[in-house]
C-alpha cells in the first residue's frame, strides 16, 4: 500500500478508533465532576483552549521558524491532550477523574476550535500567496468524521454495554501504543527526505512548547491555589497534547507534509518527555490527595 493510501485512509481510520476508545472510557459521572472540581476544570480548560495556541504563537513568532513550522506547532497547541493523559496523571499520582473530565470536554470543544485556530494560522504565517485553501467547514466536517461521531459512539457503547466497554478499555490503551508504533514506522519507511530534513529544525520549537505549556499548566494551577495532585494533573494534561490527530489533519486535511513535521516530532518527544515528569511528579513531590483515584480509570490501567 502507497504512503499517500495509507495517510488517507488508514491514519484516519486509527484516529477514528482511538477517539472511539476514548468515548468507551466515558460516563455522566466525568461530566458531573465539573461541578466537583469547578475551578480546577475551569483552569484546565481555559489553559488548553486559549493559553496554548496563544504560546505557540508566540514562539512562532520569536524563534523565526518556517511558516509551516510555525502553521504546525500552533496546530498541535490547538488539539486536545492526548489519550494516554488519564494513564500518566494515574501514574503521577494526580486526580485522573479530573483527568478524563479535562479530556473529554477540551476533545469536544477543540473539534470547533481547531479548523478556527488552523485557519487564521495558516493566513497569518502564509500569507495570501499559499497554495492551501481551507475553510472551517472542511477542517470541522472531518472532524466530525474522525473525533465527534466516533466519541458518541463510544459513549453509547458504555452506556448499553457498559461490562464490554469496560472490558475493552485495555486492549484501546493498548491499541493507541501500536498505532503510535505504526505511524511512526510507515513515516521513516516512507523515505520522505522533506521530513528528515526538518526534524531538526521542528525539535527546538517542539522542546520549548512542552516545556512552556507543562511549566504554565502547574504554576497556574498553584497560584489559584490548587492542591499539587491537582496542578500536577492540570501539567500533564495541557503538556500532552494529541499529536496523532494533529499529524492526521495536517497530511489528510491540509495535505501538507511540512506542516505535519511538528506534530511526527511532538509526538516522539512529548510522550518522552511525559514520561520523564510522570517519574518526577511521582517520586518528588508529595501530594495531599495522592490517594485520589477513579475505580473506573484503575481497572482500565
Amino acid at each position: 500500500m502507497e504512503f499517500v493510501t495509507i495517510v488517507k485512509i488508514v491514519f484516519p481510520c486509527l484516529i477514528g478508533i482511538i477517539m472511539l476508545g476514548i468515548g468507551m472510557t466515558l460516563t455522566v459521572k466525568d461530566f458531573s465532576q465539573i461541578l466537583v472540581y469547578p475551578k480546577a476544570v475551569a483552569i484546565g480548560f481555559l489553559t488548553q483552549i486559549i493559553l496554548l495556541p496563544m504560546v505557540a504563537f508566540l514562539l512562532a513568532t520569536l524563534m523565526n521558524v518556517s511558516p509551516e513550522t510555525a502553521v504546525g506547532i500552533v496546530l498541535v497547541a490547538s488539539c486536545p491532550g492526548g489519550p494516554t493523559a488519564g494513564l500518566f496523571v494515574y501514574l503521577a499520582r494526580g486526580v485522573p477523574a479530573l483527568s478524563i473530565t479535562l479530556t473529554t470536554i477540551n476533545t469536544l470543544v477543540t473539534i470547533f476550535t481547531i479548523p478556527l485556530i488552523t485557519e487564521f494560522s495558516i493566513r497569518y504565517f502564509m500569507g495570501r500567496d499559499t497554495h492551501i485553501i481551507l475553510s472551517f467547514g472542511t477542517i470541522f466536517k472531518q472532524l466530525l468524521i474522525m473525533a465527534l461521531i466516533p466519541i458518541i459512539l463510544g459513549m453509547l457503547i458504555r452506556t448499553w454495554w457498559p461490562d464490554f466497554a469496560i472490558r475493552n478499555q485495555r486492549k484501546f490503551n493498548f491499541f493507541f501504543i501500536i498505532a503510535l508504533i505504526f505511524i511512526g514506522a510507515v513515516v521513516i519507511l516512507s523515505g520522505d527526505s522533506q521530513i528528515f530534513s526538518n526534524i531538526g529544525k521542528s525539535g527546538k520549537i517542539v522542546i520549548a512548547l512542552y516545556l512552556c505549556t507543562t511549566g504554565l499548566g502547574f504554576f497556574i494551577a498553584k497560584l489559584f491555589k490548587l492542591s499539587i495532585a491537582k496542578a500536577k494533573t492540570i501539567a500533564i494534561e495541557v503538556g500532552l497534547q494529541n499529536g496523532v490527530l494533529a499529524m492526521v489533519i495536517a497530511m489528510t486535511i491540509i495535505k501538507s507534509t511540512a506542516i505535519s513535521i511538528p506534530a511526527i516530532v511532538y509526538t516522539v518527544i512529548g510522550t518522552s518527555f511525559t514520561v520523564l515528569l510522570t517519574f518526577y511528579f511521582r517520586l518528588m513531590l508529595s501530594s495531599d490527595d495522592d490517594g485520589t483515584c477513579d475505580e473506573i480509570i484503575e481497572d482500565a490501567i
